[in-house]
């Protein structure tokens, strides 16, 4: 098999992908042009599975309802993969969420390793600001509900 590409996620994505990590989000709009969001809520359930908490109301949702079709790429040192999979809304309105969203669930279908040797690859983060660290329990109840 290459180890590039398979149709399952890696135990190492599987746990950087536990909440609080940066994804850039891919989905096809109605005139077949690529739409990207960035993605801070989501998870990975287990190697077939990802999680998004996706807001209502906007294009990244209308997409995914439309044509399904995700595209995650995920950017952590020295972690840097393509998922693409097909997304669907689960259940009601998330509930933790501090705006209407929707939690969508993406099958995996597709994974590669973007890495290349020789590159060391430092990936996004982010951090509250002064007087704002109590959305850090706001979003770890977000990957909660993002499990159920």
């Amino acid at each position: 098999m290459n180890k590039k590409r398979s149709g399952i996620l890696p135990k190492k994505v599987i746990e950087f992908i536990k909440g609080g990590r940066c994804a850039v989000m891919a989905t096809e709009d109605k005139d077949g042009r690529p739409f990207t969001a960035i993605m801070s809520w989501l998870v990975a359930k287990d190697e077939k599975t990802i999680y998004l908490a996706v807001m209502k109301g906007s294009q990244a949702l209308a997409n995914i309802v439309e044509r399904k079709a995700i595209s995650l790429e995920v950017l952590g040192d020295n972690i840097i993969y393509c998922v693409r999979g097909d997304g669907r809304v689960v259940g009601g309105e998330m509930k933790s969420t501090p705006m209407p969203t929707a939690k969508v669930e993406m099958k995996v279908s597709e994974v590669r390793d973007h890495s290349a040797p020789g590159v060391l690859f430092k990936g996004p983060t982010y951090s509250f600001a002064k007087g704002k660290e109590h959305r850090a329990v706001v979003e770890k109840a977000i990957f909660d509900e993002l499990y159920e």
